[in-house]
């Protein structure tokens, strides 16, 4: 199957998708990087679900998943997970140590349900059974490895499912499968999301899944924006790059790391996508992605200003509209236009405190008459 999925909406899309189809299942997902892997794993386990007591947005009260919990107990429930109680959330790619990807491949191989992000390197040659769900979050860079990816499910007679993730522009890539004798079916966004949405939100609003996707969305970004890297001693180690010794230890502790995970991960997908073979380029056209809209895929309130992608450098935004007023201010102080009214307000105040409060009758601030008699 395959589900069009716009940019803004891809991160609320994943995690309805996979509340409704991985409680109970085992899941793998695909990325195109390592970055990537690295910050929807760290998302994932940090997120809380919609609702519950830590809830300030909407109704707040007790979810369905902690509504036996609320009731057997004089307790508060725990905050719900983002994927449900107790869901297992792993990850694998090649620059995690060998020691560790093997003990993730170990425990998710046993487990009877579970989540596990990873890049192709779990695309070939490794065992895992029982996997109920393959998921291509990231379409693979040559459509051979799509083959490879959906062999990880349907194993040893089983049967087992495959979603296709694509952005609106990306659609003729099933005409690129079609060619191989491969011919995924649509999955409706809408009807995945309305799957997900509590039952609070319905009869409330005409489109509740859409109410509810918008509060994911602003959940994952407050969630990214807030984290100060408790508990994620090895993410805060990682960033502190370039220095190291002190400096990196305060740049670290200054930046959240789900942040920085966050930006990494922006700026790698993006290089990813230039990297395409050149059959497939007017698919994924780089200069076609909006990329203030990748940014919020990444839940990254404000993404960065810049980008570089091999040896060219993109700009992203120039600048928030709070940016430009500041600097509008600053440089018409001296100007004397109608828009400069801000900076000559402040150049008055800067003359009264000089002057001993005397420039009244010299200068006056637009729209502020001297008092009368004066």
């Amino acid at each position: 199957q395959y589900m069009v999925v716009t940019c803004k909406l891809r991160l609320p899309a994943l995690a309805c998708f996979l509340r409704v189809h991985a409680h109970t299942h085992k899941t793998v997902v695909f990325f195109s990087t390592c970055d990537s892997v690295d910050f929807h794993h760290a998302l994932f386990k940090a997120a809380r679900w919609p609702g519950g007591p830590s809830d300030t947005m909407g109704e707040g009260g007790v979810t369905d998943d902690n509504a036996a919990a609320a009731s057997s107990s004089s307790l508060p429930p725990p905050p719900p997970t983002l994927l449900g109680p107790a869901m297992p959330v792993h990850r694998l790619h090649g620059n995690i140590p060998q020691a560790e990807r093997m003990h993730t491949f170990r425990t998710f191989r046993e487990a009877t349900r579970g989540v596990l992000f990873c890049t192709d390197v779990a695309a070939r040659g490794l065992d895992l059974p029982a996997v109920d769900w393959i998921v291509q979050y990231d379409p693979p860079t040559e459509a051979a490895e799509y083959v490879h990816r959906v062999g990880r499910t349907a194993r040893r007679g089983r049967k087992g499912h495959a979603l296709l993730f694509l952005l609106p522009s990306e659609q003729g890539y099933l005409d690129v499968l079609k060619k191989r004798g491969i011919a995924p079916t649509p999955l409706s966004l809408q009807q995945t999301l309305f799957q997900a949405t509590p039952s609070r939100f319905r009869g409330r609003f005409r489109a509740p899944e859409e109410v509810f996707c918008l509060e994911i969305q602003q959940r994952l970004e407050r969630t990214v924006d807030m984290d100060k890297g408790v508990g994620q001693g090895d993410e805060k180690g990682a960033e502190g790059g370039g220095g190291g010794g002190k400096g990196g230890a305060v740049a670290a502790v200054a930046t959240p790391p789900l942040l920085t995970l966050g930006r990494k991960a922006f700026g790698s997908f993006v290089r990813a996508y230039a990297t395409h073979p050149a059959e497939l380029k007017p698919i994924f056209a780089v200069r076609a992605l909006h990329l203030g809209h990748v940014a919020k895929s990444f839940a990254l309130k404000e993404p960065p200003t810049s980008l570089k992608i091999g040896k060219e450098v993109v700009k992203v935004f120039a600048g928030s509209s709070k940016g430009k007023e500041k600097k509008e201010s600053a440089g018409g102080g001296g100007g004397g236009g109608g828009s400069g009214g801000g900076g000559k307000k402040k150049e008055y105040q800067a003359r009264k405190k000089e002057d001993g409060g005397s420039t009244r009758k010299s200068f006056s601030p637009p729209r502020q008459q001297p008092p009368a008699g004066k």
